[in-house]
């Protein structure tokens, strides 16, 4: 059960959120997706640091963090990941390991880009390949992903 001061967060984060992404609110991308939880934003300073809030507070495995612009991504390494407003699909995820091997946290962006390749080759049609550590590659246009685990 969620204390008060996770409530409060959560309610706080939710009174920022945007109504809409892409035409659907926050309740049908809930349903399309069918993730826990989804929060929508126009402007993050990272989805990265708002996922990590999530976790901490106890949200479930695949609640997702949706935004069109963040001030302060992050890319590996620490360097900046910038992108400009509408660009991009920049979303991150809270997921919760098992503690077996193949769940090993330095496993995740591997397994992780390795499915995101293969869902951009099966929905597009084109082919998308992990670039060592952590990027996932279209062919003939470059970094279309990176991975942070």
């Amino acid at each position: 059960m969620a204390s008060s001061n996770e409530k409060k967060k959560e309610n706080q984060l939710r009174s920022q959120t945007a109504e809409f992404w892409d035409g659907h609110d926050s309740h049908a991308w809930q349903s399309l997706l069918n993730v826990p939880a989804i929060y929508l934003f126009e402007t993050v300073p990272s989805t990265n640091d708002i996922a990590r809030e999530l976790a901490e507070s106890g949200a479930p495995t695949l609640t997702t963090v949706l935004a069109d612009h963040q001030t302060h991504g992050r890319g590996r390494g620490g360097n900046d990941w910038l992108s400009s407003p509408g660009s991009s699909l920049l979303c991150s995820f809270v997921f919760r390991m098992s503690g077996g091997a193949a769940d090993a946290v330095g496993a995740a962006p591997i397994r992780i880009g390795l499915a995101v390749a293969d869902a951009i080759e099966h929905v597009a049609g084109v082919d998308a390949s992990v670039k060592w550590p952590n990027d996932v590659v279209i062919k003939e246009h470059g970094k279309t992903a990176g991975i942070l685990c």
